[in-house]
């Protein structure tokens, strides 16, 4: 709240539901106010600031007992005009609501809210098909809108389509991390990601994903994803190439 003027919450989403025997509550939305101070080493631009943000919490005996939080800071990097990574393939910008709307919360239909778990989750079994050499080994078509809505973190951005979806994260994801796998979304570098070369060490993902669905098929995906972190995992320290783009380079090994 010293950093950002002001500051307000604002959601987007807000879903919740049981899953394996808790009680979960699950938020997308943004921090948002007048950016004053630093953070983190970002540097204040004295101007609104959306600090996009998904978050996981687990409730028991009416208190949360776990919290899972990520924050977008690489797209609070680049509001704040410092890019530190080679150009996003997919557009870059604020995330709208689900529908392009702000709406309010709605009564909860159990029936259709399993009918959309059961879709994501057969969709999830068909990216677990590809067979490591071709996009058509993974039969995505049966389960999202021709238009649909991906948004992606700072770093790889948005995309309509699964074309879009294709050229802008997949494979260049699939191409980096060949192996990767669900559930602890683990995988080895294959190949550069980002601008970032190859390590061949395996790597962990932090990574939630919200979706709206439509007609019985998934038309909107938000995917908070701590590529800070990621990219920590593969040797490049986000912070200290901002440090460094701000005159403060390491001077020593």
């Amino acid at each position: 709240k010293r950093a950002l003027h002001h500051c307000s919450r604002a959601h987007a989403i807000v879903a919740a539901g049981a899953f394996n025997d808790a009680v979960m509550v699950a938020v997308m939305g943004h921090y948002r106010g007048t950016f004053t101070q630093d953070l983190v080493g970002i540097p204040a631009i004295h101007k609104p600031v959306w600090l996009r943000f998904g978050e996981i919490h687990r409730i028991a005996e009416g208190r949360i007992v776990e919290s899972w939080m990520l924050p977008d800071m690489l797209d609070l990097i680049r509001q704040a005009g410092i890019w530190p990574l080679a150009p996003s393939l997919g557009a870059e910008g604020m995330w709208p609501a689900p529908g392009g709307n702000a709406r309010a919360l709605s009564p909860v239909d159990a029936e259709a809210g399993s009918a959309s778990f059961d879709l994501v989750l057969a969709m999830h079994a068909a990216l677990g098909t590809f067979d490591g050499r071709t996009l058509e080994s993974m039969d995505l078509g049966p389960y999202w809108t021709p238009d649909f809505a991906w948004y992606g973190p700072a770093g790889i951005g948005t995309s309509f389509g699964l074309d879009g979806f294709r050229t802008v994260h997949q494979i260049p994801f699939l191409t980096a991390f060949p192996d990767r796998r669900g559930g602890q979304h683990v995988g080895r570098t294959g190949d550069g990601w980002l601008g970032v070369p190859a390590t061949g060490r395996p790597v962990g993902m932090r990574v939630m994903d919200f979706y709206r669905c439509e007609n019985g098929l998934i038309a909107e995906n938000w995917v908070p994803l701590d590529i800070v972190d990621l990219l920590r995992q593969m040797g490049y320290d986000i912070f200290a190439r901002l440090a460094h783009l701000r005159g403060h380079p390491r001077t020593s090994l």
